[in-house]
């Protein structure tokens, strides 16, 4: 692989070439060919194999099951028999199928004592018979046409070349003339349609893809989106975007991994799968998932809204319906229509020079920040002059959208703030100019309310939770967004004075809480992200998130009022649901010798003898200390076959009933690490609402119409 990796950059980015590490190629296979399996002879193509790590750890897995099926030890011929009949690859680079032939004959001695490497070997020839060099979309080779060999293989699998400008010389229009188009010039996607023709009507394909798949809502990108989801079953969806910079060796692109059947949509979900960095020792090994990473989306839903994925990313269901409840609401893009604003990015710096003298000498806003003590208003008259008149040469020669009254929004999400920054325009009777990476909006017809408005929501935690969670770029990629995004910011009904006596950002966050009118759970949802996900995602082991519970004293000398408001949500969730008279209670436990376990460990009592007690139960170390211990282990990783492991589920559920004196009490038990992640008010509520279907089913199933 090293030899077949020493190529220039720019050649790389051509090509999408990018070599998939082995924990991500266990993490794919564990799911579609787990070591626990029995069939072992099953036809297996990667389209894009490369040095053949797919393909190895195939084989791996093929012999794995069928020496637990046989109870024999495989001879060479078995062998042979593997790699002649089960496996086929395909690539375009010839050096890379030559790398991956070698790969497997490595694989093959690695299952024979070595005592008979030189009597009883015999290497089938693999290179141009079961090892291609070829490109995927040729229709003239044998082996992967998409007419004569349609539904060959079980199982396809892969990390095919991705990225703009990717297509090359490859002839796709054979999927194109079926209405497969194809977006930026990416070839990554167009091996889906094919590798399902190539797939038994049973089969399985799953693949790694740019996570632009799922986010991209624009032209050709989101028609591929939606023909793809209405087209086959898929059977899970997992976002790796937020892992990307310790995914892949000299590559940081989004990415997520497709599996599906090319059978048609049969109505029910799939999961959608969106694990989250984890500042552990096993960072580089494994791929962790928790329960709150998963979804279950429908593929309607899927084909027709991009904003789905980004919610799911870093929400729930909550979070989603507060995002399609504000749909209908005032935005910049609804303004815009209606021409009451214009609006533009600052100017782009180029070679030209400008014959009239419209933009010498005025204000102009070209550092990476607004200046210091900026607060909802900026002074013009602390900015430069601007002396270059140099412009891109497509640049537009309208400025009229740079004059007042003026708003200016930077795109880029600021760590200071934590926030999206905007400024009211003062000081200058012609307004000022900006760079790029601001967007100046211009009041042209209208009374000044619609951009102190603007500016409110702008500066606002709602801004910051609305851009995280409804632009594809913010949420798995880069902390900036496009214009498209900002305008489409929602708006509160616009008023006069919104601006009028604020000081602090913490004033301003709740004047939107009470222009928006809020509910406390709708803004609790927006709170958390900003105070928890948001930084755990920018952030270090040292975010609030990845504290233990009792670092963070809400109370003043509570060391526990982090979890007794956890318990608070809980409880509210779960009285709106069944009702006010249901009496709900909880149980704290902690350590009494001053330890801390990593765990911790919470009970809530169902049907209780009072109503809304959060006590705290001290217990001895010596007692629970095992048990806790215990829980943490058995929720490591399972060490089935040769696999490392790549799921690893930190958090337990388990239900069980406690005697109050006469009384039984059904009580859940939650065993979650002892970071504030675990425990928010807004994962307590997740929970509850988890907890609430639970009962809910067993209600149906013990009292069945």
């Amino acid at each position: 692989e090293e030899f077949v990796t020493r190529k220039d950059k720019k050649e790389k980015s051509k090509t999408g070439t990018v070599y998939t590490p082995p924990h991500l190629v266990d993490f794919i296979l564990d799911g579609v060919l787990p070591w626990s399996g029995t069939d072992w002879d099953l036809k297996i193509l990667d389209p894009a194999c490369g040095s053949g790590i797919f393909l190895v750890k195939a084989f791996q897995r093929l012999v794995w099951r069928w020496k637990a099926s046989k109870k024999l030890k495989p001879r060479p011929k078995d062998l042979r028999w593997f790699l002649t009949r089960n496996l086929f690859g395909i690539d375009r680079d010839k050096h890379a199928v030559r790398v991956a032939s070698f790969s497997l004959y490595l694989a093959m001695c690695d299952e024979i004592d070595p005592k008979h490497y030189w009597t009883q070997v015999d290497f089938p020839t693999l290179r141009g018979r079961r090892i291609i060099a070829a490109d995927f979309f040729k229709e003239n080779v044998s082996g992967f046409r998409a007419k004569e060999d349609a539904e060959t293989f079980d199982l396809v699998i892969g990390n095919p070349p991705w990225g703009k400008r990717t297509i090359g010389d490859s002839d796709v229009s054979y999927w194109e003339n079926r209405g497969w188009e194809v977006a930026n010039k990416n070839i990554g996607p167009m091996f889906l349609p094919k590798a399902a023709s190539l797939s038994k009507k049973n089969g399985i394909v799953s693949m790694l893809q740019p996570s632009g798949l799922l986010t991209n809502n624009m032209g050709t990108a989101a028609r591929f989106r939606r023909k793809f989801f209405s087209s086959f079953k898929i059977q899970q969806v997992v976002n790796l975007s937020t892992l990307r910079f310790g995914l892949y060796k000299g590559a940081i692109g989004p990415s997520c991994i497709v599996t599906f059947s090319p059978e048609t949509p049969d109505g029910e979900p799939f999961p959608y799968i969106a694990p989250k960095e984890m500042k552990t020792i096993d960072d580089d090994l494994r791929i962790v998932i928790e329960p709150n990473d998963v979804q279950l989306i429908y593929q309607d839903d899927a084909a027709s809204d991009s904003t789905i994925w980004s919610v799911y990313t870093w929400g729930g269901p909550r979070e989603l319906a507060l995002i399609r409840r504000l749909a209908g609401n005032t935005t910049l893009y609804s303004l815009l229509r209606e021409n009451r604003i214009s609006e533009r990015q600052g100017i782009n710096r180029g070679d030209r020079a400008r014959e009239d003298n419209e933009i010498l000498e005025r204000r102009i806003l070209e550092s990476q920040k607004f200046p210091k003590g900026t607060f909802l208003y900026l002074d013009a008259r602390n900015l430069p002059k601007n002396y270059d008149v140099r412009v891109h040469s497509r640049e537009s020669t309208d400025y009229s959208v740079f004059t007042p009254p003026q708003l200016i929004i930077k795109q880029g999400w600021q760590i200071g703030s934590k926030r999206f920054e905007a400024a009211i325009v003062q000081g200058s009777k012609n307004g000022i100019l900006c760079s790029l990476s601001y967007i100046s909006v211009h009041l042209k017809h209208g009374q000044k309310d619609i951009l102190e408005t603007v500016c409110l929501v702008m500066n606002s935690r709602f801004a910051t939770f609305y851009l995280m969670l409804s632009s594809g770029q913010m949420a798995h990629y880069i902390p900036k967004v496009t214009v498209d995004d900002l305008l489409k910011v929602p708006l509160p009904e616009i008023r006069s004075n919104l601006l009028e006596g604020l000081s602090s950002y913490d004033g301003l966050d709740e004047r939107v809480k009470e222009a928006f009118d809020f509910s406390e759970s709708e803004w609790t949802l927006i709170d958390d992200l900003f105070n928890y996900t948001l930084p755990d995602f920018k952030g270090n082991s040292h975010s609030p998130g990845r504290l233990p519970t009792r670092y963070i004293q809400v109370l003043d000398n509570d060391e526990e009022s982090f979890l007794r408001n956890y318990c608070d949500f809980f409880f509210r969730v779960l009285k709106a649901g069944f009702g006010s008279d249901k009496r709900i209670s909880a149980t704290i436990f902690s350590e009494n010798d001053g330890s801390r376990l990593p765990v911790r460990l919470l009970a809530i009592h169902l049907d209780d003898i009072k109503d809304g007690d959060v006590c705290i139960e001290r217990y001895s170390c010596a007692e629970l200390r095992d048990q806790l211990l215990k829980w943490d282990k058995m929720l490591a990783p399972s060490q089935i076959g040769k696999s490392k492991g790549v799921l690893h589920q930190r958090v337990a559920k388990v239900y069980d009933v406690v005697n109050r004196g006469r009384k039984r009490i059904p009580t859940v038990y939650l065993i979650k690490p002892d970071c504030c992640r675990y425990w928010t008010r807004s994962i307590a509520m997740r929970d509850a609402d988890s907890i609430a279907v639970d009962i809910m089913m067993w209600r149906d199933e013990t009292n069945p119409l």
